[in-house]
């Protein structure tokens, strides 16, 4: 039980600076900037959708006048990110990843700082080494390893975490309301930035309300409270003023069966793949995250052996530590640990991990247990093996064991280049006042802040979700394409979505179409129209010279085979394809009908579609476009669609430019797995161009 300090009222902290805090800081700082520059740089999902575009909608107003253009990210606080993404745009891309690199070291001093003060009954050295591995442990996880100098805000918030928890057991008894005052300012600043950390602030209220005895409790408490209401309306209010403009929910689009704003569903919208449904995950989970068994709490593998160790070692350990129960002097001498301190860090664990398995679940938000984890484990060594010596020796063999057996997870790298993006915008693209269009859920609004600044942005598919043109958002999103005056476009990723085009009176011209290469992702962006104005009201995005037109022929078929790549074949019932191409014949395959085509001299680009039906439903279809220069590989493309119902005509478009050196080009129709069918290619035009 935490007992109020009976120190005099006068009292004053201090915290004098030690060396050996600052060195481990430094080293921290330093190891995880070199980390980062072996990793390269970041390019994870989160960045591209919605970090680096929330930034952008933020500073420059454009809540209300994009309409999804990160998808539901959109609508999440951009205020966490705002220094990375100011970071990537002043700085070069090694010292911005460095940089924030060295943010996430600054996590090894806080463990450390951390655990040297629970550590009251260890000797000097003893106790040093023991914080040491237990911080080392605690930094060396599967996710904050992955995260080390990228644009998550779950890199640095779970900082916020431990500093709350160090200013809790800065004092040898109970806190002052001064520095219960300052943890509740960490944690509501981590929530705020991030509605996820709500859980960690919930979770210490409910250890200060079980840990206090009256005189003190409800100043304390009430101190607590104070400051996280406070930090977390000035991190997250501001955002949720402009929310509630904009869509009438402060928390848009979550809880929206309590605050019923008419532009989304009356539903409290979660993504419930993770969180844990029933009491046995509690510890079933743990077991399948030490087997690399992931797919229940992350989107990508990673291998985590602590929290098995730390759900085995809790059940006995809860007997000693138990909050009535009290502890004798002689156990008190005997412990590495001040009692008080142990007993708030294990139940501000426990606490927390419940939360957070059964409202999100998600790994990545579990970051700051992670962080603990090393801490938590000696805690537990040090309740259940009453010898010092006998219990440091089993905490060293456990966190060594989990340092080995951890597998950091991937979120994508790239190697360090002169600009973050990589990315240059043809001079066409610079027109201003253009409305972009995005008819799939490709992570595509990261191009936004290098468009011109009065262009806007509206999409029609977001997170996979087809948006109704006739309620929710559907109706601002029609009448933002009925009412723009300018050139209208559409920025495809992944695939044209016609159908959906098509609902919102938008047609596109795919013979007239542009490429954006970036750093991890290809798109095209194509003249469009207002379907009732007619295709003569488009505005051409280039000026090209039709070279020659192909005509597939029909009757096509492929069966699908699991993992095998395009040969050079073409297996075909029907006429030769006409035009002047040279069509060579490369044999009979029976897992892709494929062609090879020798460009006209002078063509720069191919563009075009290719008609098929499967006779299966949802099966995904790749059409592989591959250039050669004799028979070496210069430039691919693999544009893909699902198709949603057998036996219907569907249509997969075709876009590439040539590169310089290429002699030939190799278009492949197949399936993407075996058990995806057999798809006949129905028909199709292909038209090489010139540009002017």
């Amino acid at each position: 039980m935490i007992q109020p300090s009976d120190s005099r009222p006068g009292r004053k902290s201090t915290l004098p600076v030690r060396m050996d805090l600052l060195a481990v800081t430094l080293l921290g700082m330093a190891a995880f900037a070199l980390y980062t520059l072996y990793l390269g740089k970041d390019a994870n999902y989160d960045l591209r959708n919605y970090h680096y575009y929330g930034c952008y909608c933020l500073l420059n107003g454009r809540a209300g006048y994009d309409l999804y253009a990160a998808q539901f990210g959109s609508f999440l606080n951009p205020l966490p990110y705002l220094p990375f993404c100011w970071a990537i745009d002043h700085l070069k891309p090694m010292a911005a990843g460095a940089l924030f690199g060295a943010l996430a070291g600054l996590g090894l001093g806080l463990l450390y700082g951390l655990t040297w003060r629970m550590l009251g009954g260890a000797p000097g050295r003893t106790r040093i080494w023991l914080s040491l591995l237990a911080a080392i442990a605690g930094v060396w996880s599967p996710q904050f390893l992955s995260m080390a100098g990228t644009s998550f805000s779950d890199a640095w918030t779970p900082l916020l975490v431990i500093l709350a928890l160090y200013a809790v057991v800065c004092e040898h008894d109970a806190p002052s309301r001064r520095l219960i005052f300052a943890a509740g300012l960490a944690l509501g600043l981590a929530a705020g930035c991030k509605l996820v950390n709500s859980v960690y602030a919930i979770a210490l209220l409910l250890m200060l309300c079980i840990g206090f005895r009256r005189p003190g409790f409800v100043s304390r408490i009430v101190a607590y409270c104070t400051g996280v209401v406070l930090s977390a309306l000035a991190a997250g209010g501001p955002w949720a003023l402009v929310m509630v403009r904009e869509f009438r929910n402060p928390f848009f689009p979550f809880f929206n069966a309590i605050f019923r704003s008419p532009y989304f569903a009356p539903e409290n919208f979660s993504d419930p793949r993770w969180k844990a449904t029933h009491l046995a995950q509690v510890l079933s989970n743990p077991l399948h995250w030490a087997a690399e068994s992931s797919a229940l709490s992350s989107e990508l593998p990673f291998r985590d052996l602590r929290f098995a160790i730390i759900a085995i070692l809790f059940l006995p350990a809860l007997a000693v530590v138990l909050p009535w129960k009290k502890t004798s002097q002689a156990q008190t001498r005997r412990s590495l640990f001040n009692p008080n301190h142990r007993t708030l860090l294990l139940a501000f664990f426990l606490f927390s991990y419940l939360l957070w398995l059964f409202t999100f679940g998600h790994q990545r938000y579990a970051t700051p247990l992670e962080l603990l984890s090393g801490a938590a484990i000696l805690a537990l060594c040090d309740c259940l093996i009453e010898n010092q010596i006998a219990a440091q020796r089993a905490f060293a063999a456990l966190a060594l064991l989990t340092i080995i057996w951890v597998r950091p997870a991937d979120w994508g790298r790239r190697p360090w280049g002169r600009t973050w993006f990589e990315t240059n915008i043809p001079a066409a693209l610079q027109v201003p006042s253009a409305l972009y269009v995005i008819p799939d859920s490709a992570l595509s609004a990261y191009l936004a802040p290098m468009l011109p600044r009065n262009s806007r942005f509206v999409r029609i598919e977001a997170n996979g979700r087809a948006l109704p043109p006739d309620r929710w958002l559907g109706p601002r999103v029609r009448q933002a394409i009925d009412a723009h005056v300018g050139p209208i476009r559409v920025l495809e990723g992944e695939r044209f979505n016609l159908d959906a085009l098509a609902r919102f009176g938008v047609s596109v011209n795919r013979d007239d179409c542009l490429k954006i290469q970036t750093y991890a992702d290809e798109f095209t962006v194509c003249s469009a129209y207002r379907t009732a104005s007619g295709e003569q009201s488009a505005a051409p995005l280039t000026r090209r010279q039709e070279l020659a037109r192909l005509q597939l022929p029909d009757r096509l078929r492929a069966p699908g085979v699991a993992g095998r790549e395009p040969e050079r074949g073409w297996e075909f019932s029907g006429p030769p394809l006409p035009g002047p191409a040279d069509l060579r014949p490369r044999g009979r395959f029976d897992d892709q009908v494929s062609v090879t085509l020798k460009p006209p001299q002078g063509a720069t680009q191919i563009s075009g579609e290719v008609r098929f039906v499967t006779d299966r439903d949802n099966a995904p279809i790749i059409v592989d476009l591959i250039w050669y220069h004799g028979s070496e590989v210069v430039g691919r493309a693999s544009p893909s669609t699902d198709v949603n119902r057998a036996g219907r005509e569907c249509s997969i478009p075709v876009l590439m430019e040539r590169p310089s050196s290429a002699d030939s080009l190799l278009l492949n129709v197949r399936p993407w797995r075996e058990s995806d069918g057999i798809v006949t290619v129905t028909g199709g035009e292909l038209v090489w161009w010139r540009r002017r």
